[in-house]
């Protein structure tokens, strides 16, 4: 008896672990996707967590350095050691390291910030940047995520999937409207991905925030499957549709050359 309720106390020590660890791992996602961090309470509402047990949470983060917290504003955000975790990520799949010279060279000669995102589930993980010291920053930075229908990135993934894995996506997909030009049926988004297709690459004109616009090209692994994607956002009054021609061109031809670095083929 004395066995079985020692046996009772570790295993409902170790569930409240596991859900401690869970909710550390929500706080920690939710401020990934924050350019200028979050406080206690946005925090601690986003998790549907007391404040008491937010701000425990993200002081022991804190002591590891998954976070930090700058007095000055009363903001957290994502410190060293989650950048850390999530470079090892972006390197063990090589994208965003094979696309650096890539990007680096077609920032200077577009004077743009050029991103590199990772397929990851219904997202685009932004892995890589080379990030020109003139244009505005956007919602795309690394560590960064954006929705498959409502990014460039992410819909020039699609447009290049299996069948099968875009009706698996579409079925499973709740689609949100983020700007009154969000494509939110499966119908409007299945012809706009068949215009990608025919032209190479992908636009969001204004579909995940107001004003922002960008253009992606995806990049291909050794099966012709699109696994990454290579991508420009900036203001809607520079990203004008006279130069979508020419940055799609360049973003195509850039993808290309990263797809061929990593082994990959495009589809026929």
């Amino acid at each position: 008896m004395a066995s079985l309720v020692a046996d009772t106390k570790t295993s409902l020590r170790s569930s409240g672990q596991v859900q401690s660890l869970i909710r550390a791992l929500k706080l920690l996602d939710d401020l990934s996707k924050s350019i200028d961090g979050l406080n206690l309470s946005d925090l601690a509402r986003s998790a549907s967590l007391p404040r008491s047990t937010t701000h425990r949470l993200l002081t022991t983060m804190e002591s590891e350095r998954f976070v930090r917290f700058d007095r000055a504003t009363n903001k957290w955000s994502v410190g060293v050691q989650a950048f850390a975790v999530g470079s090892a990520f972006a390197l063990s799949r090589n994208y965003g390291e094979a696309a650096k010279t890539t990007i680096r060279q077609l920032m200077k000669e577009l004077h743009e910030t050029v991103n590199v995102s990772v397929h990851d589930g219904d997202q685009m993980r932004y892995v890589a940047q080379a990030a020109h010291p003139c244009v505005e920053r956007t919602f795309a930075f690394p560590g960064a995520s954006a929705p498959l229908y409502a990014s460039a990135s992410g819909k020039g993934v699609l447009a290049y999937s299996s069948e099968n894995d875009l009706e698996t996506y579409l079925e499973q997909t709740e689609f949100r409207e983020f700007t009154h030009r969000t494509l939110v049926t499966q119908r409007d988004l299945v012809e706009n991905l068949n215009e990608i297709r025919e032209r190479g690459f992908a636009i969001d004109d204004e579909e995940r925030k107001a004003a922002i616009r960008c253009i992606a090209a995806p990049i291909f692994d050794e099966d012709g499957n699109p696994v990454a994607a290579i991508s420009i956002s900036g203001a809607a009054e520079r990203m004008t549709d006279d130069r979508f021609s020419m940055l799609g061109a360049r973003l195509r031809q850039a993808a290309q050359r990263v797809t061929a670095d990593i082994g990959g083929a495009a589809p026929n």
